[in-house]
């Protein structure tokens, strides 16, 4: 049982750790809710969930200012 918990939260991670954006929440949230039984990766996918909410965040947060940042620092070293 906890090998396989695991190997799924592994996995999990592995898929969705680079997710940014609402629609890749909403996707995520939409297969989970698609599935009678996710069994020992139902809390892996909660984790996901919890993890792109904070990419979310961030990056409303974060995206304009590193955008500009490496906009400004391309100008400067053409």
């Amino acid at each position: 049982f906890g090998v396989t918990q695991f190997t799924f939260a592994s996995i999990v991670d592995a898929i969705t750790y680079k997710l940014s954006t609402q629609y890749d929440h909403d996707l995520v949230k939409m297969f989970m809710e698609s599935q009678s039984d996710l069994g020992t990766a139902e809390t892996a996918f909660n984790q996901a969930l919890d993890k792109i909410k904070v990419n979310v965040e961030w990056r409303k947060s974060n995206q304009k200012s590193v955008i500009d940042w490496l906009e400004n620092h391309n100008k400067m070293h053409p």
